[in-house]
């Protein structure tokens, strides 16, 4: 009975899992032709949504005419000839030059002062690091000033500590003797 269902169950497992490759008429090139068998899991989404909108109109070249557009019948072409500008008069070209010539004084002034500018904050900035490294270098001073002074309180204590001891013992000992060997 179990080996039944063990043939069944292997028989369904394969027919479920067997795939029929198609090549289809490409002739494939190199790429398998004919048919396969094979097993495969997957699955495959795609969206993609578009829109676009225009208007045009015009009459340009279209490969034939030479780019006239319409086949040429002796019109003139579409639209208005290009506007010219006037000729200056002389008011107006002094008037002009005067104009050119305050820009470029302007522009000159203004390169100067943001030269002077800039100057001015190296010099600013040099002057503060000259600041803080002399405030760095007081307290520095006054640190070493503070230790030698901990240091000289330290060793005169450490003076007095010995001497006291030195004194503490002596009476001690003296203390210890006994009245015989005083004598």
């Amino acid at each position: 009975m179990k080996i039944k269902q063990i043939a069944l169950a292997s028989a369904l497992v394969t027919a479920s899992t067997t795939v029929f490759a198609w090549g289809g008429p490409f002739n494939n090139n190199g790429y398998g032709n004919g048919f396969g068998d094979g097993m495969m899991d997957g699955n495959f989404s795609f969206s993609m949504n578009g829109s676009a909108r225009g208007n045009g109109y015009g009459y340009g070249n279209n490969g034939y005419n030479n780019g006239y557009g319409y086949p040429a019948y002796g019109y003139a072409p579409y639209g208005y000839a290009p506007q010219v500008a006037p000729a200056m008069t002389e008011d107006q070209k002094a008037a002009f030059e005067k104009s050119q010539k305050d820009s470029a004084e302007y522009h000159k002034k203004q390169q100067e002062q943001m030269k002077a500018a800039y100057e001015a904050q190296q010099k600013a900035a040099q002057d503060y690091y000259a600041q803080i490294q002399a405030r760095q270098e007081a307290e520095f001073k006054a640190q070493q000033e503070q230790f030698a002074a901990m240091r000289k309180q330290m060793e005169e204590q450490r003076k007095a500590d010995i001497a006291a001891h030195n004194k503490a013992r002596e009476e001690f000992l003296a203390m210890r003797k006994s009245p015989f060997e005083a004598k």
